[in-house]
This record gives C-alpha cells, sequence and structure tokens, in this order.
C-alpha cells in the first residue's frame, strides 16, 4: 500500500489525537511568546523614551528573524525531519523571549536582537507544525483538521498574552518576558507525543520506520510499498524549478500570504497601542480591551475551519479577505465616529480582526498541501519568507506614515490611523482578488494526487 492510501484510509485514533492536540499546543505557547511584546512595548516605550523608530525595530526584528528562520528550517526540515524542527524551534523562542528580562533598561537593540531570535523560530515551528499535520491526516479531513490545529488555536496565544498584558500593573514588562518560558515544558511533551510524518520517513527510503508510526497511528500493522518513481523524481527536483512548472501556485501563495500577513501583523503589534490612543486608556485597560480581538481571531479562525471543510480553500479565502477589506475601510473612515456615546472604533476593529486574521486558518495549510513530499518544507519556508516580509512591512506602515523621527505620542499614532488602515485595506483586497483569480483547490484532494498533476507530467517529460 502506498503511504498516502494508508493515511488516507485510516481511522482518526486516539494516538493520532494526542499528537495533533501536542501540536496545536505547541503553536499556543510559541505565539504567546511572538505576540507578548506589544504590551511589552506599551510599557517601556514611555518609561525609556522610545523614538517611533526604535519601537519600530523592536516589532519589526521578529519579521527579520523569521526570513532566516524559514530558510533554515526549509532546509532541516526536508534534511532531517518534520519532528526535529518542531521541538527545537519551541525551546528556542521560549528560551529568547525569557532572556528579553534581563534586558538593560534603554537598552533597545538589545530587546530588538532577541526578538530577532523569537522570530526565526516561529516560523520554523509553524511550517513543521502544518507540515505534519497535512502529512499525517487523511484527505477526508484534512481541510479541516490541518486548519484548525495546526492554524486555528493560534489566537490563543495572543489571548493569553493579553491576559497577561492585563495584569501588567502586577507583572511588570520583566514578568511578561517570563512568562514566555512556560513553553519549555512543552519540549519533552512533543519528544514523546510526536511522531515523525510517515510520508518524509518514505521520502527517505525509511519504510520500516515509516510502516512503525502508521503502525502506532492506526493500531494495527501496515504494509507498505517500495517508494515509487515519481517521489524519486520529485526528490531530485530543484525547488525553484517546481515553482516554475506551475507559476499560478507559487502566486497564489505569494499574494494571499504576503497579503494577509501584512494586514494581521499591523493590527496585532500596534493593536495595544492604536486602543489605548484611540480611547485614551490605559495600558492595563487597553490590553483588557485587547482580549476581545483576541477571542474575535479564534473565533474567525475556527469558522475559517469548518467553512473551508465544507466550500473549498478558494471560496472561503475570497469570503473573508473580502469582509476584511470592507471592515478595514470602515475603521478608516470612522475611527472617530460614535453612536450616542459608544466609539465605533473598537467594535469595527474587532470585526476586521475576525476576518483578516481568521484568513491565516484556510491559507495556512495551502504550500503544504500544493507540493509533493520531498518540496514541502521548502513550500512552508517560501511561504513563511513571505510572512516574514509582511511582519515588517504591516508593523512599519504606521511608523513610514507617521514618521520615524517622532516619540510615541497621541498625535503621532492617531494620524497615521487612517491612512495606515486604507494601506491595509488594500492588501487585503488584494488578497481577496488573488483567491478569486487563481484557480486552485486543494480541498478534497489526496495528497498523492500531487504526483500525477498535469504540471508534474509535463515537467518529467520535458
Amino acid at each position: 500500500m502506498h503511504v498516502t492510501k494508508a493515511i488516507d484510509s485510516s481511522p482518526l485514533t486516539k494516538k493520532y489525537w494526542v499528537f495533533a492536540w501536542s501540536v496545536a499546543t505547541a503553536t499556543v505557547f510559541e505565539y504567546f511568546d511572538l505576540f507578548i511584546v506589544g504590551y511589552v512595548i506599551v510599557l517601556i516605550a514611555p518609561q525609556w523614551a522610545l523614538t517611533f523608530g526604535q519601537t519600530a525595530a523592536i516589532l519589526t526584528a521578529s519579521g527579520v528573524g523569521a526570513i532566516l528562520g524559514a530558510l533554515v528550517a526549509g532546509w532541516a526540515a526536508a534534511k532531517f525531519g518534520r519532528k526535529p524542527v518542531l521541538c527545537a524551534s519551541l525551546f528556542i523562542c521560549s528560551s529568547a523571549t525569557c532572556l528579553m528580562a534581563a534586558t538593560p533598561v534603554g537598552a533597545w537593540y538589545v530587546l530588538a536582537g532577541l526578538r530577532f531570535i523569537v522570530g526565526a523560530a516561529v516560523p520554523a515551528l509553524h511550517l513543521a507544525a502544518i507540515t505534519l499535520l497535512v502529512e499525517m491526516t487523511p484527505a477526508r479531513k484534512r481541510t479541516t483538521l490541518s486548519s484548525l490545529m495546526s492554524v486555528a488555536l493560534v489566537p490563543l496565544g495572543g489571548f493569553l498574552a493579553a491576559l497577561a498584558g492585563a495584569n501588567s500593573a502586577i507583572l511588570g514588562w520583566q514578568g511578561l518576558c517570563l512568562l514566555g518560558g512556560t513553553a519549555l515544558l512543552m519540549v519533552p511533551v512533543m519528544i514523546m507525543t510526536v511522531p515523525e510524518s510517515p510520508q518524509w520517513l518514505m521520502s527517505k527510503q525509511r519504510r520500516s520506520d515509516a510502516e512503525k508510526v502508521l503502525g502506532l497511528l492506526t493500531g494495527g500493522p501496515v504494509q507498505l510499498s517500495p517508494i515509487e518513481s515519481s517521489e524519486s523524481e520529485a526528490r531530485k527536483e530543484p525547488f525553484l524549478a517546481a515553482l516554475a512548472s506551475d507559476p499560478a501556485r507559487a502566486l497564489l501563495i505569494a499574494l494571499t500570504w504576503f497579503g494577509i500577513s501584512t494586514v494581521t501583523y499591523g493590527l496585532v503589534l500596534w493593536g495595544p497601542t492604536l486602543i489605548r490612543l484611540v480611547l485614551d486608556t490605559t495600558p492595563s485597560h487597553a490590553a483588557t480591551l485587547s482580549l476581545g480581538a483576541s477571542l474575535a481571531a479564534l473565533s474567525g479562525r475556527v469558522l475559517a475551519s469548518v467553512m473551508a471543510g465544507r466550500k473549498g480553500r478558494r471560496s472561503t479565502g475570497v469570503l473573508f479577505a473580502s469582509a476584511a477589506t470592507i471592515a478595514l475601510i470602515a475603521a478608516a473612515l470612522f475611527h472617530r465616529s460614535t453612536v450616542g456615546s459608544i466609539g465605533l472604533f473598537f467594535p469595527i476593529f474587532i470585526v476586521a480582526y475576525l476576518f483578516a486574521d481568521g484568513g491565516w486558518a484556510n491559507a495556512g495549510p495551502m504550500p503544504s498541501e500544493l507540493f509533493p513530499t520531498p518540496l514541502r518544507s521548502q513550500a512552508g519556508a517560501f511561504a513563511q519568507i513571505l510572512n516574514a516580509l509582511g511582519k515588517i512591512v504591516g508593523p512599519m506602515i504606521l511608523g513610514l506614515v507617521a514618521g520615524s523621527g517622532d516619540l510615541i505620542t497621541p498625535k503621532a499614532t492617531l494620524n497615521a490611523l487612517q491612512p495606515a488602515f486604507i494601506i491595509l485595506a488594500l492588501f487585503s483586497g488584494v488578497v481577496a482578488c488573488s483567491f478569486l483569480a487563481i484557480k486552485r483547490e486543494t480541498h478534497g484532494r489526496p495528497l498523492g494526487d500531487i504526483e500525477n498533476s498535469p504540471a508534474r507530467r509535463k515537467l518529467r517529460a520535458a
């Protein structure tokens, strides 16, 4: 039996759910470490008298680090396996976040350096998590579960960060950083509960190991057939050649990942500061309100996961990106408006965040679904690099519009809000148009079909 057919015909056993929930929990911990800096910045910016440029450097350092992290992780996951990358990235991210607590007062460059390390580890974990779940989930459930377990629960990390930020008056910024060390507790759990991908093991001609993993997951013996010739050819095929063989596939990943990343990271990293300034409230109260944004993101991702499993990734992508575009434009136009004594900015911000961030659950697994096993982690690295660029562009939009030479003041940030949100809306509109124009659907399609796609047959015949 071929490994893909063995997985597609297997039931979702207790072993599978333990593996899936372990991966999902790791993503929550990792993204707590990523999101906590937004609340740290709210506390230290006035204390350290940070300029707009220094604040932007701290917030965008993770995006720069993510580029290097994605490149290394894509290579490492293909050479050494998905599991080692998953465990190592979790350890590195948590350790770097803990070390942030030891940053000397005013040493923003040290904080930026540690954020660089955190940023490098996050895409490595996400790449490995998505690839594992795509490769080990039966096709009949893959669209929903790969989205739900590797992407949809990530906002819980943001929720926990917001919850910690709401108690920042007690914890202080050092306490917020030290909380990131809790992720270290997950490392031994991951080692014990997460198996290596049978797809990757077969691509490395380790058939007996793949059979053992499948036997544990399915609860019975599994006999796999020898590696097929198409898989051997795919292993020799350069990733850039695979991109060239189907440019539309590469363009879809590029436009959707970069667009969604630019919008969501612009909102999540500047969210607490924007809410504080627009509503003229305290940092702790702004963090409390941000809990609503985290819950909205969680709701959006769960909704997108379920919808994609029923309607497909393309339809879901168009709907979510279009709704986010409309909400972002509304936030730009009506951020100073009120209905009675209730301001409109925060409710509109929540709606925009729900649909913009919810789109990740739909788009996240696509790169791994669109490429064969030997190239899957490299496809994930390609997507994560685009994600990293979005992490830089999104937070920098406010800085570029407002001017990076000013201190963080209400005047500077509020002046940036309207044009910045219009720009974010344009990025979201590009995402909607990309799903609409590029007709690629992975929902319900067995991963084995990739090997026999028209583009790959044409490439092999050349």
